[in-house]
């Protein structure tokens, strides 16, 4: 029933006599109407006024900034004292320091490496007896006597 029918309906049912009664009646339909449109508005506006008052009465909390933990510690350094330097003086040319026996020079290098082949790994270890074997990506020299293990002779 739209707006026109309720107001014909509503002066069938007073008739000419109540045109007091009638504009009281259209009043209250005319409010009754106003407030069923101005409800929902009401209720976000009492909504948020709830909401805010809750937030001023708990506040959220604040997450405080940590200072980052850095991975290396700051070093600060002075220079030594007059005494605390300490002099070397340099041997006579006749002092000579020997060890008890020969131990020989060793020398290394730098690059130049290459991986053996199996038969030459076999080779270096020919006065004994050894098995190459290999298992997936690895590879292990085996030796039948746990003696022969102990170490290389040196030629």
């Amino acid at each position: 029933m739209n707006a026109a029918d309720r107001e014909t309906l509503i002066e069938d049912l007073l008739g000419e006599g109540g045109a007091g009664l009638k504009a009281q009646v259209l009043l209250q339909v005319r409010w009754r109407r106003r407030r069923r449109r101005a409800a929902p508005a009401a209720a976000l506006v009492l909504t948020a006024l709830i909401l805010g008052g809750l937030g001023r009465l708990f506040p959220p909390h604040r997450l405080q900034a940590v200072a980052p933990v850095s991975s290396y510690m700051l070093i600060r350094t002075s220079p030594l004292s007059a005494a605390a330097v300490v002099e070397t003086r340099p041997t006579w040319p006749a002092t000579v320091i020997e060890s008890e026996r020969f131990a020989g020079t060793v020398s290394t290098c730098f690059g130049g490496y290459r991986l053996l082949a199996d038969g030459e790994l076999l080779r270096l270890v020919v006065p004994r007896s050894g098995v190459l074997v290999r298992a997936g990506s690895t590879e292990r020299l085996i030796f039948p006597d746990p003696r022969d293990a102990r170490g290389f002779p040196l030629n």
